[in-house]
């Protein structure tokens, strides 16, 4: 199969060195786009500060950054540079290997950890159908002449772009752009697809690292959506000139700033995983278009307002689902069981955030204690009590009762069928995470794991959507509507 979109490798010669170098060295800047690969080859008899290659290593091997200069006033900043083999090809002369995180092609400054951008451009597998399900189109016949011409009338100036405030700095404006895709397959068809572009942009400068940090936020938020291996497709940035040590002048915007491409392909790993960029509605928590756009844009908001208070367990629902996803590979027991106590841990962390103060458990709890003093006839066993005993120390088992009787009743009544099964979720459940974390001899009844281990998801999974703005009935509506934790629900109910 071969597309209109097939790339050869791009080549740049040009001239190269780090900031404090005193000479610059010629080479061969590589982009290897649909291998994910980038690499620079430098050929030269001495280093960037004139002195003598030795067969011990070029420098110390690494570099932050390195700059450099090609064909037409064309600038490039190469940055988490390191060399990777030297080869002596004669004389003096060498071949040096270098490998490297990002390419900034249009600018030069000094260091990545320094500079500050207005804006990051990225792409996200899935994004399309996750922000835009019913505006899709496949399979339009090649001989259905100007469909583009003829739908583009139809598109409103407001459906091209959707803005999301996620504070008084920082906006995520979702770009919407129609393309036309021409594919060879022994016949030709014209494939229409809907292709999304995320802009992360701040009113004023800020530094590349916080709005690749608001970037991979955003990646985590469509993976615990879809359950899908995600990775960062970084495109461009945006950046003042006073920003810059020096610019391609071609790169220069209305405005006055300064346009950079980036290529950054450190996570090619997973790009060689996601064998398809369409998911269905049913094998996705949330999503937008069907008239749920306005609702995902205000769970977006709520995903980046929570995030800092609750990402461990966001990260840890998220690394649950996550492990050897697309490999084939089977899991361990140990891996197993580290999934296990991944989800125990973060209902109760969850909970710890959430319902700390929980009134409930804090009347029972206090209620016992009353009784128990009342049972005591010394003065000095009562006194021993209250500067021993701490009723606001709730335990985990406390923590899982209060979620599941009065936060997710109706949920928890879909998993459990009486109380006497209920009862003994906790009581195993506890039981086998202190034997995982503590080494205790307990053993779980291995037929008992999985449905003990897809509860635990379960209500970890409406822990989070109640966190996202979902109410409880919402939350078994998605859950049902959503193919996978139907699923699941569906075999706990059989295996009860």
């Amino acid at each position: 199969m071969s597309t209109k979109n097939d790339k050869k490798p791009r080549t740049y010669r040009g001239e190269w060195t780090i900031p404090d170098g005193k000479i610059e060295l010629p080479g061969i800047l590589t982009i290897d786009e649909d291998r994910f690969t980038q690499s620079l080859r430098l050929f030269s008899k001495v280093d960037f500060y004139g002195s003598k290659i030795k067969d011990d290593g070029f420098d110390n091997g690494l570099f932050p950054t390195i700059i450099g200069s090609f064909k037409i006033s064309q600038k490039a900043t190469l940055t988490n540079c390191r060399v990777m083999k030297m080869i002596h090809v004669g004389d003096d002369l060498y071949e040096i290997l270098i490998n490297l995180s990002f390419t900034f092609y249009g600018g030069i400054f000094s260091n990545q950890e320094n500079l500050k951008v207005n804006r990051l451009i990225c792409s996200f597998p899935y994004l399309n159908t996750w922000f835009d399900t019913n505006r899709l189109f496949f399979g339009v016949p090649y001989s259905t002449e100007n469909f583009l011409e003829k739908m583009k009338p139809s598109l409103k100036p407001e459906d091209l772009l959707e803005e999301i405030k996620i504070d008084d700095e920082i906006s995520i404006i979702i770009e919407r752009e129609y393309r036309d895709n021409l594919v060879t397959i022994n016949s030709s068809d014209l494939n229409v697809e809907l292709k999304h572009l995320v802009h992360f942009y701040s009113t004023k400068p800020r530094a590349f690292k916080d709005l690749l940090e608001y970037a991979n936020r955003f990646m985590q938020l469509i993976k615990l959506s879809t359950g899908k291996l995600m990775y960062v497709n970084l495109i461009s940035t945006i950046i003042e000139k006073k920003e810059l040590n020096d610019y391609s002048k071609s790169f220069e915007t209305v405005n006055g700033d300064v346009h950079i491409s980036i290529f950054n392909y450190s996570s090619f790993h997973r790009r060689n995983l996601v064998k398809s960029e369409y998911i269905h509605k049913h094998n996705m928590l949330f999503y937008g278009g069907y008239n749920r756009t306005e609702r995902l844009k205000n769970i977006i908001v709520r995903w980046y307002r929570t995030y800092k208070e609750y990402a461990h367990i966001y990260n840890l629902y998220i690394d649950t689902l996550e492990w050897f996803q697309e490999t084939n590979a089977g899991l361990s027991e140990v891996m197993f069981n580290n999934r296990f106590v991944n989800l125990v841990q973060g209902l109760e962390s969850f909970h710890i955030l959430k319902f700390e103060n929980s009134t409930k458990i804090e009347n029972d709890r206090r209620n016992a204690f009353e009784l128990i003093k009342q049972k005591l006839t010394k003065i000095e066993d009562r006194d021993w009590l209250d500067e021993n005993v701490d009723i606001s120390a709730f335990t985990l088992r406390e923590r899982l009762n209060d979620l599941m009787n009065e936060k997710f009743e109706t949920i928890t009544k879909e998993l459990f069928l009486s109380k006497t099964k209920k009862k003994d979720f906790l009581n195993k459940v506890i039981k086998f995470r202190n034997h995982l974390s503590h080494g205790t001899e307990y053993q779980l009844d291995s037929g008992k794991t999985s449905d003990y281990y897809h509860k635990s998801l379960i209500l970890l999974t409406a822990c989070i959507l109640l966190n996202l703005g979902f109410t409880e009935e919402e939350i078994k509506k998605e859950l049902y509507r959503t193919q996978k934790y139907s699923r699941i629900i569906s075999y706990i109910k059989g295996n009860a």
